[in-house]
């Protein structure tokens, strides 16, 4: 039993320090905001694992600017229990954890006044599915509670639960519960230890720091992060931190991003819940979609059409290099490579995530291939329409769902798979010049269809590829005519739908 506690406890010190690296690695990222990060600090004693501070005046958090983020680890070995209201309000010894994390919002409260921060409980627990604030927060940002659960609007079960919390925390006013609450993230069902290491190598590598090897049993930054812990040494500004890593010899020498400045587009959550630390400047569009599935087709067309426009618009695209990183739907990585065309000037190159995150720059030339570089196969399909339709397969394979889908609807007449002639898979492409490659002749191959029907009728498009290679396919969409991009719903229903048609006037398709 002893062993097996002991254990426990090294894997919640591992995750903590983790996520401390994972933190403090901002530091060393010009385009971040981040200025401090504690590990271990004394200023609330339940959310002291780690603290982040941002310069100000903080990041933008709802319209509120949030100056500090303090965070409280709860890793658990046991995985079969899960978070739900009541356990929140559950007394361990002589208090629960949602007392806990009161008691730590009155304190900070008292210390920052009018400085605003939030408070995070991060666990690898789930939520318990029948709760009713299950569905709520798997659809928040940062497991932000919801807007009327905050402001005391909400009815039902609820309503029952905002009372029962406040009478567990004998609040007696209703705004300091609303400010409490407003404050509370609950990030639940955070990342698993593999996919949140990978998470963590991630943002080493662009800035440069060595990678962990997951194959190795040594990490060094778990038992540095231990060593800060004894040795009294846990507050890292960008300096003393880039004087530590130095030190403690853990620069790679490879940057694998350009320290240029930055800027995003988000359509989820999930993995992209910090992305207002990595970019200067970002839009976000996840509340107009449920996970990765959009909650109206006429949105494409309208909100998210003209809010991704309008950003990408109002950057300083022609002036300076600006790097994209995309946490979003492949749709709008081909929106905002459409909307910033070659024509245009613009000096933008997306960021490649994956198990190496890349920054994808082209070389100046990129010289067409002697030999064909996409296998074409052409299919017939029962149909009177004279429209066509292409499936793109790059990262996986899109045929027999583009298939499914254009004979339910009967759209089209032909079918067109295409895929490279060195095959379909998550890193079937080698670098930016390869992606342009084979974008430079993926777009002449559907001209040649193209100029076979009317511009008018729009050219189907069913893709799976890189988010870069989407991007630099969309700098040069407007030369394919009228397009009909498609999504796939991986979470529900695992078919095609419909996502945006291009072009769009400017009244944004009202």
């Amino acid at each position: 039993m002893a062993q097996k506690q002991v254990s426990a406890r090294l894997q919640g010190d591992e995750y903590q320090g983790l996520w401390f690296w994972y933190q403090a690695a901002a530091l060393l990222d010009p385009n971040s905001k981040v200025t401090r990060v504690t590990l271990e600090s004394d200023q609330a004693a339940h959310v002291d694992d780690v603290v982040v501070e941002y310069e100000e005046p903080g990041i933008s958090v709802s319209g509120t600017y949030c100056l500090y983020d303090y965070y409280q680890i709860k890793y658990h070995v046991d995985r079969s229990k899960t978070y739900c209201s009541e356990s929140l309000c559950k007394k361990d010894q002589m208090t629960s954890l949602l007392q806990r994390l009161y008691t730590s919002y009155q304190q900070l409260k008292a210390q920052a006044q009018d400085k605003w921060f939030r408070i995070h409980l991060l666990s690898n627990w789930q939520w318990k599915q029948a709760d009713p604030l299950f569905q709520k927060l798997r659809e928040s940002d940062e497991g932000m509670l919801p807007r009327d659960f905050v402001t005391g609007k909400c009815t039902g079960k609820l309503k029952k639960m905002r009372l029962d919390w406040q009478k567990h925390l004998n609040i007696q006013h209703e705004e300091d519960l609303s400010d409490f609450l407003n404050r509370l993230r609950l990030r639940i069902d955070f990342f698993g230890r593999s996919g949140f290491c990978e998470l963590v190598n991630n943002r080493l590598k662009v800035v440069g720091l060595k990678a962990i090897d997951p194959q190795s049993q040594n990490n060094p930054y778990t038992g540095l992060a231990n060593q800060f812990i004894m040795g009294g040494n846990t507050c890292f500004t960008r300096d003393s931190f880039k004087q530590t890593c130095q030190r403690e010899n853990l620069f790679s020498g490879n940057v694998s991003v350009k320290l240029c400045r930055r800027i995003g587009i988000r359509s989820f959550l999930r993995y992209a819940e910090d992305i207002e630390q990595q970019c200067s400047d970002f839009v976000c569009v996840a509340k107009y979609f449920q996970e990765r599935k959009v909650q109206d087709p006429g949105l494409w067309s309208s909100a998210i059409y003209k809010e991704v426009k309008e950003f990408l618009h109002k950057q300083p695209y022609r002036s300076e290099e600006l790097h994209l990183l995309l946490e979003c739907n492949l749709t709008l990585a081909f929106l905002a490579g459409y909307e910033l065309p070659i024509k245009s000037g613009a000096k933008v190159f997306p960021i490649q995530k994956g198990q190496d995150t890349k920054l994808w720059i082209p070389q100046t030339e990129v010289v067409h291939s002697s030999e064909p570089i996409w296998e074409l196969r052409e299919e017939e399909l029962p149909s009177n329409g004279s429209a066509i339709a292409f499936s793109v397969s790059v990262s996986r394979s899109t045929s027999e769902k583009a298939r499914e889908y254009l004979m339910r609807t009967g759209e089209c007449s032909k079918l067109i798979h295409v895929k490279p002639v060195f095959g379909v898979g998550q890193n079937a492409i080698r670098d930016a010049s390869q992606a342009l490659q084979l974008v430079n002749e993926l777009q002449e191959l559907i001209r040649s269809y193209r100029n076979k029907i009317d511009y008018r009728i729009p050219v189907q498009l069913f893709v799976a590829s890189p988010m870069a290679f989407m991007f630099f396919l969309g700098r040069q969409g407007s030369a394919l005519g009228t397009l009909q991009l498609y999504e796939f719903d991986f979470e529900q229903s695992t078919e095609y739908w419909p996502s945006i048609r291009l072009p769009i006037g400017d009244d944004y398709g009202a």
